[in-house]
């Protein structure tokens, strides 16, 4: 039975058992709100209030009916939207998810202008910015199952890495950071190989590829060393960007 409780002259309350979905046996709290400025409103809350005595002079609510959708289709779309990183070991390298304390590393590296000459990205980030781009990087691994991530050598933190893949893009892109000391150690070819193994053998992409600064030397040594060649050429806003295409999962 439905049980009502006044709180003001204008507002009306009934809590009534849930008799399926995953809230089964507990009660929803309806109210429905008559305010002189506004139309009639409803607002839905679950949980388990208290027993409500029922005044004799109000009446049950006969507005919109509240349906719960199943414990099934409740699960279903929770697996749509997990977030599941795995964690990628190299003899000297971690690849990871990334940690809310990760973003001083970050803030640091992507304040260096010579860590970032070939990126082309404009002006340093701000914090803000720097966060958001964590963020854009968890949820990317929601959406694709796939995505960037944190490299700790045995210091700790030392870069990024991992496959970038914007909506608007047609192939994923394998892309790479590293501070200062993680120069020189041959870093870059063992995380990219991590990730490359790692990406085809979960995702056998049909084309996996580097956009890589037309300057940048080294990077184009790094992607030549690991099987890619040349395939043509982009101009983002007059910087010139040679795509490297990896071999394909066979």
């Amino acid at each position: 039975m439905n049980q009502w409780v006044r709180f003001h002259d204008r507002e009306r309350r009934a809590a009534r058992p849930c008799e399926h979905g995953p809230w089964a046996g507990a009660r929803v709290l309806a109210i429905q709100t008559h305010r002189e400025d506004s139309a009639p409103g409803h607002a839905l809350y679950f949980g388990e209030p208290k027993p409500l005595r029922r005044p004799p002079h109000l009446v049950p609510h006969r507005g919109s009916s509240v349906r719960v959708k199943d414990r099934l289709s409740l699960q279903k779309e929770r697996k749509l939207t997990d977030i599941n990183i795995p964690t990628l070991r190299s003899p000297r390298l971690t690849l990871r998810a990334f940690r809310a304390a990760d973003i001083e590393p970050l803030l640091a590296m992507s304040s260096d202008p010579q860590v970032t000459r070939h990126l082309h990205e404009g002006p340093a980030p701000s914090a803000g910015e720097v966060w958001q781009r964590m963020a854009f990087a968890l949820g990317q691994w929601g959406l694709r199952g796939y995505g960037m991530m944190a490299v700790e050598d045995r210091e700790g933190f030392v870069g990024r890495l991992g496959v970038y893949h914007p909506y608007d893009a047609r192939d994923p892109q394998l892309s790479y950071i590293f501070c200062r000391r993680g120069w020189g150690k041959g870093y870059a070819t063992e995380g990219v190989t991590m990730m490359r193994d790692w990406m085809i053998a979960a995702h056998r992409p049909r084309r996996l590829t580097s956009e890589i600064a037309h300057e940048n030397a080294a990077s184009a040594r790094v992607a030549s060393k690991l099987g890619a060649v040349q395939d043509g050429t982009l101009d983002r806003a007059g910087v010139l960007f040679d795509v490297w295409a990896y071999p394909a999962a066979t």
